[in-house]
């Protein structure tokens, strides 16, 4: 099960968003995975609630959440997150404790400037980082080392080279949840 934002959306869907696409899916699939995809434009954390409690019985083995980058984008005029900190952390444990997934995997965002990012990700992403017995994605780093993964006037959606990252991310993280005892 995969909870996440238009990162996740675009590399689900590929270029131009084909809403027919479902390129991560059937890469999970042919990995031997079953897959599912919950992913938006625009998702937050706070779309948690809604849509972790509706994972079927048994629940899903594997979860990963990728939201962040909405919830931390600082308005330029109040200088505040669009959901705090704290809030963000309860809907991410919510869900965790709601699916019940015996791996977990939270990715991080990126520490970039144009959506305030810079200020607000690097506690967000080490709050993440400190959560017990999770499997952190960390996205972060990749960005800071390679600033051609994502569009330079936002800082946060995926180029090309991004999406081919990301995607890479998801699957060592997924799969690095089989050695999780």
């Amino acid at each position: 099960m995969v909870f996440g934002d238009s990162l996740t959306y675009s590399i689900e869907h590929g270029p131009g968003w084909g809403f027919n696409n479902q390129f991560l899916t059937d890469e999970l699939v042919a990995n031997g995975y079953s897959a599912s995809i919950s992913s938006w434009i625009g998702a937050t954390t706070r779309d948690l609630p809604a849509v972790a409690p509706q994972v079927p019985a048994p629940g899903a083995d594997i979860m990963v959440i990728a939201l962040g980058s909405n919830d931390m984008r600082v308005n330029a005029t109040t200088g505040t997150t669009a959901v705090p900190l704290a809030e963000a952390l309860g809907h991410i444990t919510t869900a965790i404790d709601e699916v019940g997934a015996s791996c977990n995997v939270l990715v991080t965002v990126a520490e970039t400037e144009p959506w305030g990012l810079d200020t607000s990700a690097p506690t967000y992403n080490e709050t993440l980082r400190n959560l017990p017995n999770v499997i952190i994605a960390d996205w972060a780093p990749l960005v800071a080392a390679n600033p051609d993964f994502v569009v330079g006037t936002d800082g946060v959606h995926l180029t090309p080279a991004g999406s081919d990252a990301y995607r890479a991310l998801f699957h060592v993280a997924i799969d690095s949840c089989l050695s999780v005892p």
